[in-house]
């Protein structure tokens, strides 16, 4: 899973660079090519997001990867962070879904 995630890491900011540069080029081809980019890295993340999930129940129980107290016990007494990837997933997804959102809306189409 790593390997995919590097993966996707490296679409992420390609797509990225790729919506950037949609400011001195507007035509509808490549602006229609990059919202499909984007949503296609949307799907590829929220796959990953559901597979850390996955991944982290299976090591530590039902739920515990959204349960406040395991977190809080597991970096107080623990001193770990497993959850860390899962929340660094979720904080890529975000911002992108609000893009993608925008790029979408009535306001920029």
């Amino acid at each position: 899973m790593q390997k995919e995630a590097v993966t996707t890491l490296g679409e992420s900011q390609a797509v990225i660079d790729n919506i950037g540069g949609l400011v001195s080029s507007v035509d509808s081809q490549s602006f229609r090519a990059a919202i499909s980019r984007l949503e296609g890295l949307l799907l590829a993340l929220e796959q990953l997001e559901s597979k850390v999930y996955q991944e982290l129940e299976h090591k530590h129980g039902k739920g515990r990867p959204d349960s406040p107290g395991f977190r809080q016990w597991m970096a107080e007494y623990q001193l770990s962070f497993p959850m860390a990837n899962l929340d660094r997933t979720r904080d890529l997804i975000s911002p992108l879904r609000q893009l993608n959102a925008w790029l979408n809306s009535p306001a920029c189409v």
